[in-house]
């Protein structure tokens, strides 16, 4: 999007590490066990056989989020770029308006709209959130933690935006769930496929893509620094 929307340019190893991310992503979750998956379905109770093209109105709802993501993404670029703002400013005035935003679909009354208002029609999602508090009161500390983690991990994702741009963190955060999906092997002895094996090498090439090519530019800057201080010297 910050090449559609602003003209930027990147570099073309950039282009590469993010493809590579994203197919290794792609295949390791396409490629999982099928009957683990229905297991899990069974578990929660999902059922999308009764839904008419249930699988299309998913991959639209994917492509609407991307294309809404990666406009957020460039234009915060371009925000940074034009304008003196700190992470912090940014991440505060979008936290402000998300507030805002939430609570007003939060408390209205509406009619059920997918995505928006997915519950009980004229019934505030509020409501509904504080009633199931209420009959769940131990699920208010995990809620605490998780809003007290995630404050801190945007402190981060806008530090990041700021100082390396949204590519650099489409990246890391492309590469943490992979973490996190391994991390669940390890802990919860979790067992993964062949093709899913084949998904984290292929994040793992990419990521070594990126680290390569930072090391010989560093690599090239270090040389250049050497001959200039010995031209320094011979003066």
């Amino acid at each position: 999007m910050n090449v559609l929307l602003y003209r930027r340019r990147f570099a073309l190893h950039k282009y590469l590490v993010v493809f590579m991310v994203t197919l290794g992503i792609t295949i390791f979750m396409y490629l999982g066990d099928s009957k683990g998956q229905a297991k899990h379905a069974a578990k929660t109770g999902a059922n999308t056989q009764n839904i008419p093209y249930a699988n299309l109105i998913g991959i639209t709802y994917l492509l609407i989020n991307l294309l809404l993501d990666g406009a957020t993404n460039s234009t915060q670029d371009e925000i940074f770029t034009r304008h003196r703002v700190t992470g912090q400013q940014m991440m505060f005035w979008i936290n402000v308006f998300c507030t805002l935003m939430t609570t007003v679909l939060g408390v209205l009354p509406l009619p059920h709209i997918p995505v928006i208002h997915p519950g009980e029609p004229w019934q505030t999602e509020f409501g509904g959130a504080m009633a199931f508090i209420r009959s769940h009161p131990d699920v208010v500390v995990p809620l605490a933690q998780f809003a007290f983690t995630g404050a801190l991990g945007q402190l981060f994702i806008f530090e990041t935006l700021q100082h390396f741009g949204s590519l650099t963190l489409v990246t890391i955060t492309l590469t943490r769930k992979l973490f996190t999906m391994l991390l669940s092997v390890i802990v919860y002895g979790h067992q993964l496929t062949p093709g899913q094996w084949l998904g984290a090498g292929v994040v793992f090439a990419g990521i070594s893509v990126e680290a390569w090519v930072k090391r010989k530019d560093v690599h090239a800057k270090r040389v250049i620094q050497e001959k200039e201080k010995a031209k320094i010297k011979s003066l």
